[in-house]
């Protein structure tokens, strides 16, 4: 996956009116496992779930880019 790809992510789930948003706060309140949020990460992406395995680490990469994102601003 290339660094526009990772943007577009991270773009998704540090916006607030966003599924994906809403999913990635799901996942963090422990409501959502990763597999789930890289599920409609991929389908706000390409339309569908039949990626999803290949959006579980990019969606991780940047759930974790956005924690220390969260802690540095807190």
């Amino acid at each position: 996956m290339d660094n526009l790809e990772l943007n577009r992510i991270y773009f998704l789930l540090n916006t607030p009116d966003s599924e994906a948003y809403r999913a990635y706060k799901s996942h963090r309140e422990g409501n959502l496992s990763l597999q789930d949020l890289a599920s409609e990460v991929c389908l706000v992406l390409t339309g569908s779930h039949d990626q999803t395995d290949a959006y579980v680490e990019p969606v991780r990469r940047m759930v974790e880019e956005l924690a220390i994102d969260d802690a540095v601003s807190h």
